[in-house]
């Protein structure tokens, strides 16, 4: 428990006077997100607060010791590509060849140190595909003022139990040090009005620990299915959204706000209602993940509400907007 704490408040110390360092630095450089067509915001903020959580991060994570270098070099490889993207826009396929070899790197020395069975060669696999995955799903997921900080606490503490459950107490401190570092961003981020946007190199941050973190729950023995449970809703939201548009005939690669999370706030829920609503499922889903890897609930049940979990979820939109609607036609009555 003593380490639990030393790192969580290493993590939130750092990353509490990095941040402040970091926006006046963005404001002196000019490196301001703008509004676009997938903006949810109306004026333009500065963005890159996720290079001050990197500081925290790294900070908490040498204090946990006992972490390998891999585990750095992906937090630390993953938000800096975050962070060039924030100063200049990459294209979308410059980023994706950039995450793709980076993920190799990392998976290929975590593969390395784990053997000879501690990483099976099809779980190297599905972690060499996890890290753009949970990067680019972080990215897209960030979109709102609160919903990556809400995020980075629950998804933080959800696999902290899960890997302090399979007795691999270095590993969960990621998620204590990414727990921590949210934390310390909330007050720049949780207004109506936001001082600061994580940018790129917070999503990329917050999808390269949860990528790191899965990768460590199969390496200890965790089910894929509860490594990936408290990742689902960001996960459904991406595939949906990517068909849904796919489907269309719209482009997916320009910016958008198709996500179910941009539609409850276009149908007049609050950034904070729409985070608070978005991360209590992920929160659910942590849940369910716990007690199926302490053997409370089987995992096809697990599934089974995660599922039902996920199509609430899916439909709140329009659940939404039919309440507007209903609301409005009394009014005019």
């Amino acid at each position: 428990m003593s380490a639990t704490v030393t790192v969580f408040v290493v993590s939130l110390a750092v990353t509490a006077v990095a941040l402040p360092i970091v926006r006046a630095g963005l404001v002196r450089r000019n490196v301001l997100d703008h509004p676009n067509d997938r903006s949810s915001h109306a004026v333009a903020t500065p963005r890159g607060a996720g290079v001050g959580q990197l500081a925290g991060m790294l900070a908490g994570m040498a204090a946990a010791g006992g972490l390998p270098v891999a585990a750095f070099v992906a937090v630390v490889g993953f938000s800096g590509l975050g962070a060039v993207d924030d100063w200049r826009a990459q294209p979308a396929r410059v980023r994706l060849i950039a995450q793709v070899l980076l993920s190799g790197v990392v998976v290929g020395a975590l593969a390395w140190q784990w053997r000879p069975g501690g990483l099976a060669v099809w779980v190297a696999l599905a972690s060499f595909l996890i890290f753009p995955v949970a990067v680019n799903a972080a990215n897209f997921m960030d979109g709102i003022n609160g919903i990556s900080a809400a995020h980075g606490l629950v998804l933080g503490a959800v696999y902290c139990l899960l890997l302090m459950g399979a007795d691999a107490g270095a590993w969960s401190m990621v998620g204590v040090a990414l727990a921590a570092a949210s934390v310390a961003f909330f007050p720049w981020n949780w207004r109506a009005r936001a001082a600061m946007f994580l940018g790129d190199s917070g999503s990329y941050l917050l999808g390269a620990a949860v990528a790191l973190m899965m990768m460590a729950c199969w390496a200890n023995g965790i089910s894929i299915l509860v490594a990936l449970a408290p990742f689902a809703i960001y996960l459904v939201d991406v595939g949906a959204t990517i068909v849904r548009r796919g489907l269309s005939g719209e482009s997916l690669t320009t910016a958008h706000r198709d996500h179910a999370y941009q539609r409850l706030v276009q149908e007049g829920w609050s950034h904070r209602a729409t985070a608070l609503f978005v991360a209590g499922l992920s929160a659910l889903c942590g849940i369910l993940a716990v007690s199926t890897q302490r053997g409370w609930i089987p995992v096809a049940v697990m599934v089974l509400l995660i599922v039902g979990l996920a199509f609430i979820y899916l439909w709140s939109p329009t659940l939404a907007r039919r309440g507007r609607s209903h609301s409005d036609g009394a009014q005019e009555s």
